[in-house]
């Protein structure tokens, strides 16, 4: 999500960009290959690489509103960075599509996943993330990760003076983000 986020944002540096899309095609190679073989030290070798190139990319471009609507449910509930933003991600990222087409097909493609246009790229990215999330049985839902309806009124005011929300490359108003947390929700 570090790489995704330093990828697809609205900040401007092409070199945080280029680090962005070098991690993410890592990343989303060598994570499959570290959950089936958790002992290999090619795959974490990889993984670790990923993890380092995503940490500079995030420091020159940022990230975008999955850290947005993330860091804000990070206050209300004690479990791992990664199973909030895991929550967050595909909502968010069906969300903005829209507006960043181009952005996330340039992330899909650089991952090697194609479609017929760059919205079909983005759909497909979205796909495999998401993809992603459920092998590694990681949550999808605020429920899974013990946060109720009634506590996200101060998560949506927070979130929306987020300094990563404002890099989302699709501006969120207080009735997106409060949509959104609503989507976490389970059916």
């Amino acid at each position: 999500m570090h790489a995704l986020g330093a990828a697809v944002n609205r900040a401007t540096n092409p070199v945080g960009e280029a680090l962005a899309l070098q991690a993410l095609a890592l990343a989303m190679r060598a994570l499959p290959a570290v959950l089936d073989a958790p002992a290999s030290i090619p795959a974490r070798s990889d993984m670790l690489l990923a993890s380092y190139l995503a940490g500079v990319a995030m420091s020159l471009r940022g990230v975008d509103g999955i850290h947005g609507l993330c860091t804000p449910l990070e206050a209300l509930v004690h479990v791992p960075h990664a199973h909030v933003l895991a929550v967050v991600c595909v909502p968010l990222m069906q969300f903005t599509l829209p507006a960043a087409a181009t952005r996330y097909a340039r992330a899909a493609r650089a991952c090697g996943i194609d479609g017929a246009d760059d919205t079909a790229c983005g759909e497909a990215l979205i796909d495999a993330v998401d993809g992603l999330r459920q092998r590694a049985g990681l949550p999808a839902t605020l429920a899974e990760i013990g946060v109720r309806a009634g506590q996200l009124a101060p998560a949506i005011e927070s979130a929306k003076r987020n300094a990563s929300l404002q890099l989302n490359a699709r501006a969120l108003a207080r009735d997106d983000i409060a949509a959104l947390y609503r989507a976490m929700q389970p059916a």
